[in-house]
């Protein structure tokens, strides 16, 4: 800590004796244990002077060149080898069973193995198969180009019976001291069968196109309903001999086949027909 007594006043961009930097001063703190985040340090900080927090909000000594956040952690004290530590992000995902997903992370971690993976669910939320990185052992790298970070990535097809999946971060111990991760671009997405390297990062929602779809077989007959679209265009598709829409109390309702539109009085008699028929 002894490094920084010279150049504290200049890193902060608050002052000292306000009362926004002391709220996020203690912030810091709790959010650390009072356990300094300067490289090589670690040290406890117990005493009031010593507490510096200045090189954490906003540290960015250990991501690629140009990012200003990542998904991060360090767990205080040493943590024994091999043992394991799970998170989730957030909600499951739908899939399709006999697709194929990648899913990839760029890495960087310290005194930790680090595996990023997502585990293919059926109908009733049971774990079917997964599909992640390798265990990623520690790149100990501080800021550079991220063509020098390691991107993981695993590829998979959905097994029989998928609906969804849960994207899952793994942390494993080593014997040392205050393991620390950091997880940059991560990404799970749909790619071609026999694919053999992850596609290009992009963020969600930025894609050339996308779909959805749902459809149900018996006897070789298929049905079943799609939306996509892309930067230009969307559709909405139905395959199937029949589409009707109808009231559970039946009565009146409305239906498409064979090239017409027909629409029903209550009593079920045919009120209206829109089309071609022979």
């Amino acid at each position: 800590m002894a490094g920084l007594a010279g150049n504290r006043q200049a890193k902060r961009a608050l002052p000292t004796n306000s009362r926004a930097w002391r709220a996020l001063r203690e912030t810091i703190l709790l959010r650390d244990l009072y356990r300094c985040q300067e490289h090589g340090c670690g040290v406890l900080c117990a005493g009031k002077g010593q507490a510096h927090v200045d090189h954490v909000d906003g540290n960015a000594n250990y991501i690629p060149q140009g990012m200003t956040s990542a998904l991060s952690a360090m767990r205080p004290g040493t943590w024994a080898n091999g043992s394991n530590a799970f998170a989730t992000a957030g909600d499951t995902l739908p899939a399709e069973a006999g697709k194929t997903y990648c899913i990839s992370a760029v890495v960087n971690s310290h005194r930790c193995r680090v595996l990023f993976y997502a585990e293919f669910l059926n109908g009733l939320g049971q774990i079917i198969g997964s599909v992640g990185t390798s265990n990623m052992e520690p790149a100990g790298l501080t800021s550079g180009p991220i063509s020098t970070f390691p991107r993981g990535f695993g590829i998979a097809k959905a097994p029989s019976g998928t609906v969804s999946m849960a994207v899952r971060l793994r942390i494993q111990g080593m014997g040392q001291a205050d393991p620390y991760f950091w997880i940059m671009r991560p990404m799970l997405s749909e790619v071609a069968e026999g694919a053999t390297q992850p596609p290009t990062w992009s963020p969600g929602g930025n894609e050339a196109s996308a779909r959805w779809g749902v459809d149900v077989r018996a006897d070789k007959k298929i049905a079943g309903i799609a939306l996509a679209a892309t930067g230009e265009t969307s559709s909405f598709d139905v395959l199937a001999d029949v589409f009707r829409v109808s009231s559970p109390s039946g009565g009146q309702r409305t239906e498409y086949s064979d090239g017409n539109w027909r629409t029903y009085y209550p009593n079920g008699q045919l009120a209206t027909r829109m089309g071609y028929w022979p």
